[in-house]
């Protein structure tokens, strides 16, 4: 895969726990961005318990400190923070818990200490308590500390490392992350009626289960 590339994989819950697998090894556990539920409308008269109308699609990209998603615009709020230096307001978001990425494992590269402004060594920390891991790499931590981006905040004899989230200008659009369960896009059955009208010289489709373009 190239340095850029992200590829999205669509399977059913037959073969999920498999390809989990095999995309780990193939793409690297630190490659996963995530898997979407997909609601569909078919597949009922097919299952043999409970009615299955979804299936799933695994994300796997590269360069993912540098992946962005769209997502629905946000409100401009909470931007409460000024930020002398740089003449704007900001809001900040806590660094040491790696987000979903220490929720589900310890990524090891993540793993490293930064020095307080008394010199203290500082380790990523989950809020219980627990060790946890940075969000950003080493060379991306570095970075952030040269450009302002980072602050330390004192919580009794600990310290905490915040990210800042500086307010957009009033012409910039800021979006929020989509949300993983994915029930507003196309079916199979609309990628059926796609591909009928791109191969209407046939007299079925050249393949089952077509995916839809959106």
């Amino acid at each position: 895969m190239a340095q850029n590339g992200i590829i999205f994989i669509n399977i059913d819950d037959t073969e999920i726990d498999n390809l989990k697998k095999l995309c780990n090894e193939v793409f690297g556990e630190n490659e996963f961005i995530g898997c979407l539920p997909w609601k569909g409308r078919g597949g009922r008269q097919d299952s043999k318990y409970v009615a299955q109308i979804h299936e799933y699609v695994l994300a796997y990209g590269k360069s993912l400190e540098e992946f962005v998603v769209g997502g629905e615009a946000r409100t401009m709020e909470g931007f409460v923070k000024w930020d002398d230096t740089k003449k704007l307001h900001y809001k900040t978001s806590s660094q040491g818990n790696g987000g979903k990425i220490a929720a589900k494992k310890i990524v090891r590269i993540y793993i490293y200490s930064v020095v307080a402004p008394d010199g203290k060594e500082v380790f990523p920390m989950l809020p219980n308590g627990k060790p946890g891991c940075w969000r950003w790499s080493k060379k991306r931590m570095q970075q952030e500390f040269e450009h302002g981006n980072v602050e330390f905040v004192a919580s009794g004899d600990q310290w905490i490392l915040y990210e800042k989230l500086f307010q957009p200008k009033s012409d910039d659009k800021v979006f929020a992350k989509c949300v993983s369960w994915l029930d507003d896009v196309g079916t199979t059955a609309n990628g059926t009626k796609e591909l009928k009208e791109l191969f209407s010289n046939l007299d079925k489709p050249p393949f089952d289960f077509p995916k839809p373009k959106n």
